[in-house]
């Protein structure tokens, strides 16, 4: 190359157009990516031995909105031409033209791993399809037969190969691994030929006989009708038609949350590990953290309408306030206690003994306790007498 000081008028101009304009533009521009491939004369690398072009491979991160620019994450990939290293390893000194890169793996796996991250995605370090496990003990052979069909089915399975495996074990190592399925056997499945099929994610359970889905297909036909004809009302303009509720009705009974307080109750219900504990609503179907929130939730819209009620309230006729004032009024005189002069003063007697009986229990208690210090003293004497005291101390005897 000429010196670039030498260089003016044309040779200046067709200069500066053949560096615009590299080896590699047409190739560029046929694989339809020269939007992403940018020629930068700044970039240096590896002086002592490429020879050539040099190539780096950076990632952009995607921006949150459209009109900013991509951040750049960092290198993933360089390389070049490299004509004399190659022949620096050759006894002969052959010339050997190359041209290669090197990828930086951990770096694209750490990246991965971070957006995967992002999206809520698990990476999965294992092509397993489908774990056997079972809760029962001694039965390895069971589950090496069933894991043989799969196998012979073209699926990929595996368990563990102990005598005596814990489930709860079997199924965290599952979720530590992204095994999306979980088949579990034991003495009831084998007995009634079926099998117990859990979704790791979702922890929900399924039991059938062949594991095909049955589809009714008069049922569907239904099913398509009703919802092609509301959808030919709504293009239509006609008002879609309310789903017929109750007033909301007082509670007729009582709200038991003491009776469940620190009790453990078995449910089919699936839910999060972070929420797992808690009251279990068996009209929602659902599980919240406390008593306050039960309380708030079986109160709203959502438990109400499972119920086939609305939030409207019906509005009480006089009949009905009357009929609840009377209600109230009996109460009260029923917690309203009236004593006579007589149960007035058993009850003080009744009082009186009590205070007499616990002063009495009182005094023998202190009279007791005197006689045990008495007798505690008179063995610390005698022991003195015989010469058997301080042992084990520094006190002085004078």
């Amino acid at each position: 190359m000429p010196q670039l000081g030498l260089l003016h008028g044309r040779a200046w101009t067709v200069l500066l157009g053949q560096l615009r304009r590299p080896p590699g533009a047409v190739c560029i521009r046929a694989v339809s990516s020269h939007s992403q491939v940018s020629f930068d004369l700044s970039l240096a690398r590896g002086l002592d031995y490429y020879t050539g072009v040099i190539y780096e491979a950076v990632l952009l991160q995607t921006p949150v909105h459209a009109e900013e620019e991509p951040l750049n994450v960092g290198s993933v990939a360089a390389g070049g031409r490299y004509d004399g290293l190659v022949g620096m390893f050759d006894p002969r000194g052959h010339k050997v033209p190359c041209v290669g890169l090197s990828i930086g793996v951990e770096r694209i796996f750490s990246i991965v791993e971070q957006r995967m991250k992002t999206f809520g995605e698990k990476i999965r370090t294992t092509e397993t399809q489908v774990f056997v496990a079972t809760p029962q003990k001694n039965f390895l052979q069971e589950r090496l037969k069933l894991i043989a069909e799969l196998w012979d089915a073209g699926i990929k399975a595996e368990l563990m190969y102990k005598n005596n495996p814990k489930l709860l074990p079997q199924l965290h190592y599952c979720e530590n691994m992204g095994i999306p399925l979980v088949v579990i056997i034991g003495e009831q499945e084998l007995k009634e030929g079926v099998i117990k099929l859990r979704s790791v994610p979702s922890r929900e359970e399924t039991k059938n006989l062949d594991f095909r889905r049955k589809w009714d297909k008069d049922e569907y036909e239904k099913l398509a009708e009703k919802r092609l004809t509301e959808e030919r009302e709504k293009k239509d303009g006609k008002p879609v038609q309310p789903v017929k509720r109750e007033l909301l009705r007082h509670r007729d009974y009582k709200v038991d949350l003491e009776s469940k307080l620190g009790k453990t109750i078995v449910i089919t219900k699936t839910t999060p590990q972070s929420e797992m504990g808690g009251y279990y609503c068996n009209v929602c179907d659902c599980v919240v953290k406390d008593s306050i929130n039960f309380l708030d939730h079986i109160n709203g819209k959502k438990h109400q309408r499972n119920l086939g009620m609305s939030m409207r309230v019906e509005r009480s006729t006089l009949d009905q306030v009357k009929k609840r004032f009377e209600v109230n009024k009996k109460k009260m005189e029923e917690k309203q206690k009236d004593y006579d002069f007589e149960e007035r003063m058993k009850e003080l007697r009744e009082e009186e003994e009590k205070a007499k009986a616990y002063k009495k229990e009182k005094q023998k208690e202190k009279k007791r306790r005197a006689e045990e210090d008495l007798t505690f003293e008179e063995d610390d004497e005698m022991a003195a007498v015989m010469g058997f005291s301080g042992f084990g101390s520094t006190k002085k005897s004078y």
